[in-house]
């Protein structure tokens, strides 16, 4: 898949985020894109605010520069449960 607009390169940093996991510089995601770290920077901030305005169960964190997705804390009840009940 080739990054060809704004909204494609948000869907594959969503899915980069998702399985990756961890924190990831812009750097990182730009080399992987092949995209300049700018456009990284904005389509991040459009991730973030799409994220925020649509009531999901998931936020993009920035920590020291490094991003990840996570789960907003708001839904820690359910996932005790779900890890109470997991065997």
């Amino acid at each position: 898949m080739h990054v060809t607009d704004k909204g494609n390169l948000i869907g594959i940093l969503e899915g980069i985020l998702y399985v990756y996991g961890e924190p990831i510089s812009i750097g990182k995601l730009a080399e992987i894109t092949t995209c300049s770290d700018q456009e990284i920077e904005d389509a991040l901030t459009l991730l973030r605010e799409n994220l925020e305005e649509t009531d999901r169960g998931i936020r993009l964190k920035c920590y020291e520069g490094m991003y990840r997705l996570e789960t907003i804390p708001e839904i820690a009840p359910y996932l005790e449960k779900l890890m109470e009940s997991t065997p």
